[in-house]
């Protein structure tokens, strides 16, 4: 039987360290690359045209045997998104490197809804690639109707992740982008803390997974009048809502207002179908349970008395909500 060279002289042969050291470097130098090709990309990439251009428009079926293959050229958010998204301004910073946005509108279309979405102001740097869906993750910071938010932006063929956080949200700029949407007037106080991540199915053009989390430690109500009731400052303390969606399909996993020892207590949950055209026509099925302080009670004796037939304990009520948001249908629980 021949001996092998290679086994019985070690001279002959390389020592497992070097293969381990030439794996190694393969490791980095393959991670080098795609860092490298990453940066290229987003700095060699048109972002003027990217935005400008609107290689698919609603009236692209007309031209559908133009449009059918789309050069490097013409390659624009709408042709990725489905959707003629316009801006303003921009600029290119290059620590990190990126370009600056301003006046981002997105046609409100594309999101289902009656009103345009504009964003002030958006910074977008690459993130990597995204395999679920497949395309390219974007980090970027928001300026809309004056709220600072981070997000991770995953734009794929067909489908789109967003996820939004911020942990210093200040509820009275939300009050006031509630009232702007015309959706309703509520002065409101403290700040939150959002964690949402939406993923949207661009072909429906409609909502497709949701999840939402907003917590606040300082949450108040200012005085204000709500329903020809004058109400005095209302020092809640504790907000807490978590939800998840399907399409139209909101369930409210958790609906908390306020605390044991405040004014107003409200533990709720249940379903929202929602009317993106106009939110306040959503369709409410919700279980509510109410407590009100004594003190409170006894200051608005009208509510005590308006809240009788949910009465279960002493100053304690538990009702279901039905109907619309608009025009609510509220029965004892």
């Amino acid at each position: 039987m021949t001996n092998d060279p290679y086994k019985t002289n070690p001279e002959n042969h390389l020592s497992d360290e070097i293969y381990s050291g030439t794996k190694k470097i393969s490791i980095i130098w393959k991670m080098s690359f795609l860092g490298l090709f990453s940066i290229s990309l987003l700095i060699a990439l048109p972002w003027g045209s990217f935005f400008k251009s609107n290689a698919v428009s609603q009236n692209s079926s007309k031209n559908s045997e133009n449009s059918s293959m789309l050069s490097m050229k013409s390659l624009s958010l709408a042709s990725l998104t489905g959707c003629a998204i316009t801006m303003g301004k921009s600029e290119w910073n290059f620590f990190p490197p990126g370009p600056t946005f301003y006046k981002l509108m997105i046609p409100g279309s594309c999101v289902d809804t009656s009103q345009d979405i504009v964003i002030e102001k958006m910074t977008v740097t690459l993130g990597g690639p995204s395999f679920s869906p497949l395309g390219i993750v974007f980090n970027a910071t928001l300026l809309y109707q004056g709220i600072h938010l981070d997000a991770k932006i995953a734009l794929g063929f067909g489908e789109q992740i967003i996820s939004i956080f911020n942990d210093k949200i200040p509820l009275s700029q939300v009050a006031k982008l509630l009232e702007d949407q015309g959706q309703f007037s509520l002065l409101l106080g403290g700040v939150a803390n959002l964690d949402l991540k939406i993923s949207l199915d661009m072909a429906k053009k409609q909502l497709h997974n949701l999840n939402l989390s907003l917590t606040s430690k300082n949450f108040e109500l200012p005085a204000q009048t709500i329903s020809l009731l004058a109400i005095p400052d209302l020092n809640l303390k504790t907000l807490n809502i978590k939800a998840q969606g399907k399409k139209n399909n909101i369930v409210i996993e958790r609906f908390i207002l306020g605390e044991a020892s405040t004014p107003i207590f409200i533990n709720g949950k249940g379903n929202i179908l929602l009317n993106s055209e106009n939110p306040v026509f959503s369709s409410l099925d919700l279980s509510t349970d109410l407590r009100l302080s004594q003190e409170f009670a006894n200051q608005f004796a009208l509510i005590a008395t308006m809240l009788t037939s949910y009465k279960k304990a002493e100053n304690s009520y538990s009702f279901k909500i039905k109907g619309s948001i608009a025009a609510p249908d509220i029965n004892p629980n």
